[in-house]
């Protein structure tokens, strides 16, 4: 389920920035001289390709959507004849692999690729809900179709949304009633759909999913009541359960990694309690103003007006913390994207080790492509020469090394996902796919 709420505006760091790494004029004539010589020794050798080219368009309104998978563009979009479909097209050629319809209107989702399977929603429904606090906007569907990817042919189908929790094999699906309250969840093995358990849940405030290793683990609800239940995810059983202060109109639910946080927001200021999910004993407790709070590496990472820190999960304690940074994301074993905030082709970022802060590479400018592939992200920024293009670059996320790929045309509104070898951006309602070495 998407919910936008309208009122009271938490911290919420944008996607961060990227990278900018211009090579320096001495050895772009040193290279410049170098291919001169190996052209006068071996002849009229013909030039290498591009290693940034544009290899095909197609259109892609708003409210459309893509996502990439392995040499796949999986495009959601609606048809000539106003239903809805999946597309499956090849990025090297944008040859159409196979269509199939999901439903009479956009589900307004973009596809979940894995383990061989495109997950689409439909059946959507949006609800508009006004309060005296606050207003909120939810969005949540009603079934989910599971298609092959390979072939598009439809593998099963659930009642509920598919947008939660998973591992490699199995997803959590949330089931909601016409107030777009959630009343079940069950868990659904990938390959065939198979329901492995269902549980159903009334009067929940909030519920997340806990973490170990990237691995999904337990479930955590918290009723309006305050009753807080923790269940396992492989069998849906109840472990624990406790009772905590809860205002549902003023505390929110983390998982972080795989400890619990509790915020609690009050007159320009707010609270925040960690507990350990194995006996729910509360670890920790803050009345600074977190925004944020998230496992990183096998510390817990924090947001607040002073920056990005990094903080012992038993105490609380900072073991680093980057002023002026208000943005994070994991990048891999061992490393996170620090940002300032600000995001787009102006907003700042930095490497660092997660376990001590320590910068890894110098700090960049510009958009992460967050399609991480092998180690490396790509990463655009405003081109210096020739001006008025997009640098495409590959991050190294173990080292912090940029490498200048090339450059592409302007974006105007463009969003961008990248893979190892490929950019596929949307602009003025047109997906272009540019291969990237």
């Amino acid at each position: 389920m998407t919910m936008i709420d309208l009122g009271e505006v938490a911290l919420d760091p944008a996607p961060p920035a990227v990278p900018v790494n211009v090579p320096r004029v001495r050895r772009a004539v040193l290279a410049g001289l170098a291919l001169l010589g190996s052209l006068v020794l071996t002849g009229a050798a013909p030039p290498a390709p591009p290693t940034v080219r544009t290899l095909w368009t197609t259109p892609l309104d708003n409210g459309e959507s893509v996502s990439l998978s392995g040499d796949t563009a999986f495009l959601n979009r609606m048809t000539d004849r106003g239903g809805a479909e999946v597309a499956a097209y090849d990025l090297a050629t944008g040859r159409l692999r196979w269509a199939a319809p999901t439903g009479e209107t956009l589900a307004g989702f973009t596809p979940l690729v894995t383990a061989n399977r495109v997950l689409v929603a439909t059946e959507v429904v949006n609800l508009a809900e006004t309060r005296p606090e606050q207003s909120r906007y939810i969005m949540y569907a009603r079934a989910t179709i599971a298609l092959d990817a390979t072939t598009g042919a439809e593998r099963w189908r659930v009642a509920g949304d598919f947008n939660t929790g998973m591992d490699d094999s199995t997803g959590l699906v949330t089931e909601y009633d016409d107030a777009g309250q959630l009343i079940r969840l069950l868990l659904v093995r990938l390959s065939d759909g198979h329901e492995l358990w269902s549980r159903p849940l009334t009067g929940l405030a909030s519920w997340s999913t806990i973490y170990q290793d990237d691995q999904p683990t337990g479930i955590v609800t918290v009723t309006a009541s305050g009753e807080l239940r923790i269940y396992g995810y492989d069998d849906g059983k109840l472990r624990r359960s406790a009772r905590v202060p809860w205002d549902p109109e003023r505390s929110e639910l983390f998982t972080a990694g795989p400890y619990l946080a509790l915020r609690h927001s009050r007159a320009n200021r707010a609270s925040t309690t960690l507990y350990r999910p194995g006996d729910l004993r509360a670890l920790w407790h803050t009345d600074d103003e977190l925004g944020y709070v998230t496992g990183c590496d096998r510390l817990l990472c924090t947001i607040d007006g002073g920056g990005v820190a990094g903080r012992d999960p038993q105490t609380g304690q900072e073991v680093w913390r980057h002023p002026g940074m208000q943005g994070l994301r994991a990048l891999g074993p061992g490393r996170l994207l620090l940002d300032d905030g600000r995001g787009g082709p102006d907003g700042t970022h930095q490497v660092v080790e997660a376990g001590s802060g320590r910068p890894v590479g110098e700090p960049g400018v510009g958009t992460p492509m967050w399609n991480r592939s092998k180690g490396s992200i790509l990463v655009m920024q405003r081109s210096e020469a020739p001006v008025g293009r997009y640098a495409v670059r590959r991050l190294d996320v173990s080292t912090g090394a940029r490498t200048l790929l090339g450059t592409i045309a302007p974006l105007g509104d463009a969003g961008c996902l990248g893979t190892e070898r490929y950019l596929a951006c949307t602009n003025y309602g047109t997906l272009t796919v540019t291969a990237v070495g």
